[in-house]
């Protein structure tokens, strides 16, 4: 199958490089709403440390043209995924929320119906 020059993620499409900005500041507000909302303070660390992340990864984007992993383990021989910071806070933030919300802990926000 070629390679459609009019698809909308191929790279020399205008508005490939403005998806993931567009898609993070969406994300990042809906987590502003959802702390505004929500008064717990173990649920509001973890939006917190997710939408860090997600911004810290839109300052990557805007600085440097991609995501910089720069975290790089090796350990006897086996050699970890290289990974940053901001990626770690989104994956704990997430992993947080979805604790709380098993155990409960998590208020799920209240939307107004479309009736």
């Amino acid at each position: 199958m070629a390679n459609s020059c009019y698809a909308l993620l191929s790279a020399d499409h205008p508005a490939t490089p403005w998806l993931p900005f567009a898609l993070a500041f969406v994300i990042i507000a809906r987590f502003i709403f959802w702390t505004r909302l929500n008064r717990r303070s173990a649920t509001g660390a973890a939006i917190s440390l997710a939408a860090g992340g997600a911004l810290g990864n839109v300052v990557d984007r805007l600085r440097h043209g991609a995501v910089t992993d720069f975290l790089d383990f090796h350990a006897d021989g086996y050699h970890w995924p290289a990974f940053n910071i901001a990626g770690s806070s989104i994956f704990l933030g997430v992993a947080l929320l979805i604790v709380l919300m098993g155990r409960g802990d998590a208020a799920r926000a209240d939307l107004p119906s479309a009736g």
